[in-house]
């Protein structure tokens, strides 16, 4: 290449994708996957996972948790529709290990955007709270008993 080195495209492994969903949440999951769509120059996928990402976001965030179900339900959800779109959708860990143009971004990385996952959650709860409050609405547990959000 005439003394140039190649630029490797930096991609997040399917695995790295599911364990930043679990832990900080479907937002993780549709910034990677976006990222890793852009890198691979697929401007429709992108568009199809901020639409389905945005849907799921809300979801996980709006429908309350009830006693019933316990936490680790409520978080693995989204890591099973995670798990579908990447092995329906996304290239696979052994392919970006076989392809030199390709290499894995760092699993510290993956930290940080779990990190900025549970800060997000935190501040669009808070702020959801105080939205609540600001119509009267105490308390978010209260809405759930009375059956309006049922």
């Amino acid at each position: 290449m005439n003394g140039m080195e190649e630029q490797k495209i930096m991609l997040y492994s399917p695995h790295q994708i599911e364990v930043a969903t679990f832990l900080g949440g479907p937002m993780c999951a549709v910034y990677m996957l976006t990222v890793n769509y852009k890198r691979l120059d697929k401007p429709i996928c992108v568009r199809n996972v901020i639409f389905i990402g945005i849907i799921v976001v809300l979801l996980w965030h709006l429908v309350p948790l009830t006693d019933k179900v316990p936490q680790v339900v409520y978080q693995i959800i989204p890591l099973l529709i995670v798990s579908m779109i990447c092995k329906k959708y996304h290239i696979t860990k052994q392919h970006i290990l076989e392809e030199p143009l390709y290499i894995f971004r760092s699993n510290w990385k993956v930290f940080v955007v779990s990190v900025i996952g549970w800060i997000l959650l935190f501040i669009f709860l808070y702020t959801f709270l105080i939205f609540l409050n600001l119509f009267g609405l105490s308390e978010y547990e209260t809405l759930w008993k009375v059956g309006r959000f049922r």
